[in-house]
């Protein structure tokens, strides 16, 4: 077509606000009316396994850069929206194993074996287009601030993973996702999913967990007195302190100092 030059998709839809990588990719499919298998043999060519890991943690930069061209995005703007684009946030480098603060997938063959994708059914009602936040895939995170709920990781009706990437597998004349908040197990909207209040017994502690989501925003912590230039060094340091909290030793000492307060 004249004024089309054929290096970027008709339809070629921007990541939203902290969405993450697989949403963005079902939605660029969605988007242009093809299967999302169809948009991959495209980018990646056939024979190469896609959903047999995790994508969000192990999408390479060509791979990367081709998506970002075919949208027009910038790569600073593609590569934000993965799980790699946390390194020097919250850990050093990525690991293809289980990476401190990143919830595993536990993927067998397409399907997931743990929660691995939390939701707040808040956003997804709210969005023009439901989609999923990259700080979702964060242990890290247990709440939404916007709407001050807890976070769920499952289908409420039939206790699955979210696996929205599945929408339309199955039937191969398809290729219409309807929406990305169904649970591709029971079919039941996840948009639905009763909310529960956060209850605040500390606002103090509240506040600190606030906070810890600036410090990924920002790259480096602060105090009142003083700032610290790396927020990674700063959730190692927590991580540590949260192992230490937990192990054997650590309980049984805590069980007999508070012991006494309990009788």
């Amino acid at each position: 077509m004249d004024g089309l030059s054929g290096l970027v998709l008709p339809a070629h839809p921007q990541p939203k606000d902290d969405e993450i990588f697989s949403s963005w990719l079902c939605r660029i499919a969605q988007a242009n009316g093809l299967k999302l298998h169809t948009l991959e043999v495209q980018v990646w060519g056939r024979g190469k396994e896609i959903w047999t890991r995790d994508i969000d943690r192990s999408v390479d930069d060509p791979t990367l850069t081709r998506i970002a061209s075919l949208c027009g995005t910038s790569f600073e703007r593609a590569h934000a929206t993965t799980l790699r684009g946390l390194e020097g946030l919250i850990f050093e480098k990525i690991v293809m194993g289980n990476s401190p603060w990143i919830l595993p997938a536990a993927v067998y063959h397409r399907t997931r074996r743990r929660p691995f994708m939390q939701f707040c059914p808040a956003c997804l009602a709210g969005d023009k287009i439901p989609y999923y936040r990259r700080s979702w895939r964060l242990a890290l995170a247990t709440f939404c601030d916007t709407h001050s709920v807890m976070l769920h990781d499952c289908c409420p009706r039939c206790q699955a993973p979210v696996m929205f990437y599945r929408q339309e597998l199955g039937d191969r004349w398809s290729s219409d996702f309807g929406t990305l908040s169904l649970c591709t197990t029971c079919r039941f909207d996840l948009r639905e999913t009763d909310t529960e209040k956060v209850v605040i017994f500390d606002r103090d502690a509240l506040l600190t967990l606030r906070m810890q989501m600036r410090y990924l925003d920002l790259g480096w912590t602060f105090t009142d007195k003083q700032i610290f230039q790396y927020s990674q060094l700063y959730f190692d340091v927590l991580r540590n302190l949260i192992q230490k909290m937990m192990s054997p030793w650590s309980k049984r000492k805590a069980s007999a100092v508070l012991s006494p307060g309990l009788n």
